[in-house]
């Protein structure tokens, strides 16, 4: 499925990156 771990790594940080900031700006 993914072609290298940092790249997963980074999609998963990113996510939960993107996914706390509505809750910290609200």
């Amino acid at each position: 499925m993914w072609g290298n771990c940092s790249e997963m790594r980074i999609r998963k940080k990113q996510a939960e990156k993107e996914h706390s900031a509505p809750r910290l700006l609200a």
